[in-house]
């Protein structure tokens, strides 16, 4: 703002109060226009058929907006049933994977479980001859001492 803008008196400084007509299909006063009692009450006929074509226009334009809406919103809502089916497909895959995976610890668990069992037999047989032996053994031992001593209770009568 210079500066003899601001030096003028506001009387001065005031816009106009016409606003710009629009140049769109023509200018639709009939529509923006009250009627009143000055203008005559048959409009021009140019005007009445500009204004027809706006109307059917504006309300081909609106059939077309909610249209597109209509669409719009069928697509999203497809698109959250396939997010939605795809989602279920992976949680059905994973709880397949996880029910094999667990089916094979258990195969694994069981074997080595029996194995464990095998070892423990065979353990258990190996000490069970070792102690039989050592029985035996001692048995051996012991009718060879009884044997020597009753050769020496013998020799020395």
């Amino acid at each position: 703002m210079t500066s003899e803008f601001l030096k003028k008196p506001s009387s001065l400084r005031r816009t106009p109060s016409t606003a710009p007509a629009s140049h769109y299909l023509g200018t639709l006063r009939v529509l923006d226009q009250k009627p009143s009692q000055k203008q005559n009450t048959e409009p021009d006929r140019a005007d009445n058929l500009r204004a027809t074509v706006y109307q059917e226009w504006l309300e081909k334009k609106n059939i077309y907006l909610h249209e597109m809406h209509r669409i719009k919103r069928i697509e999203s809502e497809n698109l959250r049933i396939q997010n939605e089916q795809k989602r279920a497909a992976k949680r059905e895959e994973a709880l397949a994977s996880f029910e094999a995976w667990k089916a094979m610890k258990e195969k694994e668990a069981k074997k080595i479980a029996s194995k464990k069992r095998l070892e423990e037999k065979n353990k258990k047989k190996t000490e069970e001859e070792n102690a039989m032996r050592k029985g035996e053994a001692l048995q051996v031992c012991n009718s060879f001492n009884i044997f020597l001593n009753f050769k020496y209770l013998k020799i020395s009568d």
